[in-house]
């Protein structure tokens, strides 16, 4: 059983690397978008910088994956669990945690992981060009998932959790090299 001291600790580090995947993820939309508009699409980027819609839209998701990974791997026990996401939502969210359950509730909503990731990708598409594009949200919607593996990651790394840190870095090379093979066969 940890202390509340060890809980703020663990909290900091996960949401100063959640941040950091983050501020790549929106580095990987921006290029999305680019290369929407180099194809033709009408759709421009209006919003260069990590918006607060689209950090909570991002947190929201990045949430739900540490969710996941903390109840599957049991790193807090269940009785602690709730206290600990709580603590944890403040340190990744700041003042906007409202906002951020706003969109947990619209992923939650949407049932099926199809659905999920397309209402993460749809709203930071949004964020990003004032305009609901599905093109580019299909786009984003591909490499969702990739940062959901990374933002897994921290959550091992943080509990020191070596086999499950290497069985998510597979997970995410397999992933991205369907990636590469499904851009290749798109591209020919």
């Amino acid at each position: 059983m940890m202390n509340n001291n060890e809980w703020k600790g663990i909290c900091s580090r996960m949401s100063q690397g959640l941040h950091e995947v983050k501020k790549e993820w929106f580095k990987s939309c921006l290029s999305a978008v680019k290369d929407a508009e180099k194809k033709g699409n009408s759709s421009k980027i209006v919003n260069h910088d990590l918006s607060e819609n689209i950090s909570q839209a991002m947190n929201a998701f990045q949430l739900l994956q540490v969710q996941n990974i903390l109840a599957e791997k049991q790193y807090i026990s269940p009785e602690e669990g709730r206290d600990f996401v709580t603590m944890l939502y403040d340190s990744v969210c700041g003042n906007e945690v409202d906002k951020c359950l706003e969109y947990l509730g619209r992923y939650y909503e949407a049932g099926d992981l199809g659905q999920q990731l397309f209402r993460v990708a749809a709203d930071i598409t949004q964020g990003i060009t004032s305009e609901k594009d599905p093109v580019i949200a299909m786009s984003i919607t591909n490499f969702v998932p990739v940062w959901g593996i990374f933002s897994k990651m921290i959550v091992s790394e943080t509990f020191n959790d070596k086999v499950a840190t290497k069985q998510l870095m597979q997970q995410r090379e397999l992933y991205m090299k369907k990636m590469s093979e499904d851009i290749e066969e798109d591209n020919s």
